[in-house]
């Protein structure tokens, strides 16, 4: 409708890894429905972070439909006209959110997720208060445009409500998000994986471990260090040059050498 609407001839098509193999189903239907031009962009997507835009002009594209991620509400002034649409998961989450109730601890229960799954709140809501448990699900910050959801980078819709919960209930797949809480709220994180109808927590406890044992070694070995590259991601939701700026004079105040290093893709071969 947006399409049609607003002539566009020439669309972009941006999904992340786990949506490509049913692209074709897509841009047949948009092809179809709009008789637009569709272009597939098969660079890697991390996230709503990581948009094409601008660089498309030279490709006459005049409109970007992003699919698989809710939009970030502070980044904005797209150049090219960007239209966001979740793509939310068919999995029934309810046996393994039942499954997960015997490894939280304490009765007051954050309950976060992706935005896969974020329809799925209503749901693990009622099953734990039939089970007599309280939870409790937060707005983010401005970063984030849904209650209860939380991104590999933010999790304020976490932190928000940290002194208030004994533990919290992650509903989605995968180590990265839950891990990511545990470390930055130092509480219990109990992930419910419908796709693989699991439940983890030890797991989760010894991958943070691991990740603090890296991280304390790489600080300690850094004392010795005398120059100091400061990364900056070039995607359009991360590009966080003040703070690349606050860090490099706290490095000059300890007469630290440093320069500012912009990435696209971070990787070792790169750096």
């Amino acid at each position: 409708k947006v399409v049609l609407e607003n002539g566009y001839k020439t669309v972009a098509l941006q999904v992340p890894e786990g949506l490509k193999r049913s692209v074709w189903n897509v841009v047949e239907f948009l092809e179809k429905k709009t008789q637009a031009k569709i272009i597939v962009i098969a660079d890697p997507c991390f996230g709503a972070c990581d948009l094409v835009n601008y660089e498309l002009k030279n490709l006459d594209v005049d409109f970007v439909i992003h699919i698989g991620h809710t939009s970030i509400p502070d980044v904005e002034n797209f150049w090219i006209p960007t239209l966001f649409i979740n793509a939310v998961s068919t999995k029934d989450v309810s046996a393994v959110v039942e499954r997960s109730l015997s490894s939280l601890e304490g009765k007051k229960i954050g309950i976060v997720t992706t935005a896969q799954h974020l329809h799925t709140l209503e749901v693990v809501d009622r099953i734990l208060k039939k089970h007599d448990f309280v939870p409790i699900i937060s707005d983010g910050d401005e970063r984030i445009s849904e209650k209860g959801q939380i991104l590999g980078c933010n999790f304020s819709a976490g932190m928000n409500i940290v002194d208030k919960v004994d533990s919290f209930l992650f509903v989605g797949s995968g180590n990265f998000h839950p891990v990511g809480l545990l470390l930055s709220s130092k509480k219990p994180v109990i992930a419910a994986d419908p796709y693989t109808n699991t439940v983890k927590k030890q797991e989760l406890d010894d991958l943070k471990d691991t990740i603090l044992r890296q991280r304390y070694g790489a600080i300690a070995n850094s004392k010795n260090a005398k120059k100091f590259g400061i990364l900056v991601g070039i995607k359009r939701g991360q590009q966080r040059v003040e703070l690349a700026d606050e860090i490099k004079e706290m490095l000059d105040s300890f007469n630290k050498k440093s320069m500012i290093i912009a990435l696209d893709n971070f990787s070792p071969v790169s750096l």
